[in-house]
Order: C-alpha cells, then sequence, then structure tokens
C-alpha cells in the first residue's frame, strides 16, 4: 500500500446512508430518555429533531470559527439562520415535553396536589365551625 495515494471520496450514497444512521440512534436515545416517547405516534416529531439538532450541530460547527460579521460589517445572514434552526429544535423540543417548562416535574404535581388537597380540608373546617348543623348530616 501507498500511502501517498489520495484519500477516496466518500459518495453522496454513503453520507446519506451515515446521516439517517444518526438520526435513528438520535431518536433512539431520546425514546430511552423519555420512555413515554417510545409510542410509535411519536417518531415522527422525534425524527424532525433528531434532524434538526444534528442540522444545528453541523450549522453552529461550520459558523464557530468564522467571524460574526460580513466584509460590510454587518452579521453574517447565517446567524439569522441558526437562531431560526434553534427556535424550530425549541419548539420540538417543547411539543415533545423534554424541555423543563413544557412539563412540571412529577414531584411538583404531588406538592400542588398536597395544596390543593390541604386548602380543601381548610375550607371542610371552616364550614363546620360556620354551620354545625350542616356538618351532622
Amino acid at each position: 500500500m501507498n500511502d501517498t495515494l489520495p484519500a477516496r471520496p466518500v459518495s453522496r450514497v454513503m453520507t446519506r446512508v451515515k446521516r439517517d444512521q444518526q438520526v435513528r440512534r438520535a431518536v433512539r436515545r431520546l425514546a430511552t430518555i423519555a420512555p413515554h416517547l417510545a409510542d410509535p405516534k411519536y417518531r415522527p416529531a422525534l425524527q424532525s429533531l433528531a434532524r434538526i439538532t444534528l442540522l444545528v450541530d453541523r450549522v453552529y460547527e461550520t459558523l464557530r470559527d468564522r467571524p460574526l460579521l460580513d466584509e460590510n460589517g454587518e452579521l453574517r445572514p447565517s446567524l439569522d439562520t441558526l437562531r431560526r434552526m434553534i427556535g424550530t429544535q425549541s419548539d420540538l423540543l417543547k411539543a415533545v415535553g423534554l424541555m423543563p417548562t413544557s412539563v412540571l416535574p412529577d414531584s411538583q404535581h404531588k406538592t400542588l396536589d398536597a395544596v390543593f388537597e390541604r386548602i380543601e380540608k381548610v375550607r371542610q373546617q371552616r364550614d363546620e365551625k360556620q354551620n354545625p348543623a350542616a356538618a351532622a348530616d
């Protein structure tokens, strides 16, 4: 083997296969993180989320080492494209319940339920004190 031979270019088909594998792995990882997403009805949203996440990563890697301003001293239009892609990613994360603001953790649900139960008990006790005849029935 000669080490000076040029590397064989990667075909478009192989690039597509590699990206499809990355999407499938990301979907599996998301379904593992949040078991409720393993339901097939979430598959299209998870695939879109995986694709946009991979695109955001690639675009960011491309833009990271470039200047923010173009030759006219204005922000590059590609930064706005990245911002919109991140917004889409955020919307998809919320849609599948993976953003902290999209759902309350279970412990907070239990805490809220306990607060409402306590309020109801206080109301019942107050009503019993105000109207003892109704409480006896």
